[in-house]
């Protein structure tokens, strides 16, 4: 996971065999042809690869992620990355809200509190 989190990636919480079995499903729902015109092969040749394709991605998306520029966010649900030292935090528009006054009201809290005099 630490891959995906370094890439500024969406880590993946499940085993790459329960993204595989997912993928086979879907692929099984749609005709070999569909799909071959989607990828732009013959539908052969998406039949013969199909098997060993959806394994070797299953195991590259829970190894590395999924890149957060390719996730889609709902309306209203926007995401923020904030950066910090390095370290990166990606949270909702409705978490921000509610922390934003809360990391006010803290700063301000530290800025009216009284500096202890030196010994």
């Amino acid at each position: 996971m630490q891959d995906a989190i370094t890439r500024n990636a969406v880590p993946i919480k499940c085993k790459p065999e329960v993204l595989e079995g997912f993928y086979i499903r879907s692929a099984m729902q749609d005709s070999n042809v569909e799909l071959a015109k989607y990828m732009g092969i013959h539908p052969s040749g998406a039949s013969r690869g199909k098997q060993s394709s959806i394994k070797m991605a299953s195991y590259m998306v829970a190894r590395y992620g999924v890149p957060s520029f390719a996730v889609e966010t709902r309306a209203g649900e926007e995401v923020l990355v904030m950066s910090s030292d390095g370290t990166q935090l990606t949270i909702s528009k409705k978490e921000a809200q509610i922390l934003l006054p809360l990391l006010n009201a803290l700063r301000e809290s530290q800025e009216k509190a009284p500096v202890a005099p030196e010994a």
